[in-house]
């Protein structure tokens, strides 16, 4: 939703190695509460949330959904090994000391026991909870995905709202945060877990694909693309060395500094979305993070009029359904390491109205930044 600085500072704090100063914001909070979010945390994997959307929280619980919809379940993980920062604070000071992170999970109509499917795990933007792209994100599931996208314990509105400051220096944590969902929700499949027995049987195991938006774009770039390390000296390539990463699906991206990009799988392919009138994200700063990559097959849609949310939220119909025909069609390629090739690029240059694929993106003059809600 609201994009602040591209360039982000990773700084080190003594206090804790996950605190980071936050970038200068791209917009001006309106005064808000500092009281922090009172969410309980439990050690280890926490909690399952369900929620019955249509299928009854029985059939949830044995991981048999409908047979005709997509079934959503909520599960409460909990990294008990790091911390989270509070910016309300200067310097930021130690928020919690454990890292929660609620995982809402797509199941697709044909998700049962000993049925293993392919996992896709999303980043949400700034300031917003993965609900705001469900319909996406259910798309992709009843395309025959799951998918899980968590709730970042720093970017989301709660707590933003409750630090009421600009949180954003917590997104070079969120690389390690898909990489620990990705690990439960595989263990949650192996064995059962009380935390999230809906998945149990259900996800293939290390066959990964990851995608974001906005921040959360930034995010699943570094744990796909990324050469250096977390704010915890973790290198970027044991975060994902556990998991076969068959692709990549940028949405308004950027690179963050001082981080560095490259190819660690020259294989992984890459598909960037880009609106020419994201007044949040300009064009350039998408095109500069998809020449960073230097992957064999990487393609770049570039949407002509949709704004920075709208063709992933589904405000706009016409950018909704570009996109989510062609990322279902890019998941479809890569995720059976199928060569995407020039019918993916005819297959999303279908509407040049709304969107074109290019290989090798122009770029457009830098548009006024105003982050608003579309």
């Amino acid at each position: 939703m609201h994009r602040n600085s591209r360039r982000l500072v990773w700084a080190r704090r003594r206090l804790d190695p996950a605190l980071g100063r936050p970038a200068r914001s791209r917009r001006e909070h309106l005064p808000l509460a500092r009281s922090r979010l009172g969410v309980p945390l439990i050690p280890g994997l926490a909690l399952l949330v369900v929620s019955v959307a249509p299928a009854s929280a029985d059939r949830l619980a044995e991981g048999k959904p409908s047979a005709t919809s997509v079934t959503e379940i909520h599960c409460a993980f909990v990294d008990p090994s790091r911390s989270v920062p509070d910016y309300a604070t200067q310097p930021p000071s130690i928020g919690s000391k454990v890292r929660s992170l609620p995982t809402t999970v797509w199941l697709p109509p044909n998700a049962s026991p000993d049925h293993l499917l392919p996992l896709v795990l999303f980043a949400a933007g700034y300031d917003s909870y993965p609900s705001v792209y469900a319909p996406l994100l259910s798309a992709w599931a009843q395309a025959g995905f799951i998918v899980a996208a968590p709730t970042f314990p720093d970017e989301n509105p709660a707590a933003v709202a409750a630090q009421g400051t600009n949180t954003e220096g917590d997104l070079a944590n969120e690389p390690a945060d898909l990489a620990y969902v990705g690990h439960a929700l595989e263990d949650a499949s192996t064995r059962h877990i009380a935390a999230c027995p809906g998945v149990f049987e259900m996800i293939e195991p290390h066959v990964v694909a990851v995608a974001g938006h906005s921040d959360g774009a930034s995010a699943a770039a570094l744990f796909a693309f990324g050469t250096g390390s977390d704010p915890q000296g973790v290198p970027l390539s044991v975060l994902r060395a556990d998991f076969s990463l068959r692709a990549a699906m940028i949405f308004s991206g950027s690179e963050v500094a001082p981080a560095t990009y490259g190819a660690p799988d020259p294989r992984l392919p890459l598909l960037t979305v880009q609106s020419a009138d994201d007044h949040c994200n300009p064009e350039i700063d998408a095109v500069d993070l998809y020449r960073a990559t230097h992957v064999n097959e990487r393609f770049f849609l570039l949407l002509r009029t949709a704004q920075h949310r709208s063709p992933f939220d589904g405000t706009d119909e016409q950018a909704f359904d570009l996109v989510t025909t062609t990322s279902i069609r890019f998941l479809r390629l890569s995720l059976r390491d199928a060569h995407i090739g020039a019918g993916f690029v005819a297959y999303g240059d279908r509407d040049p109205t709304v969107g074109t694929i290019y290989l090798n993106p122009p770029t457009t003059p830098v548009l006024s930044e105003d982050c608003g809600l579309s």
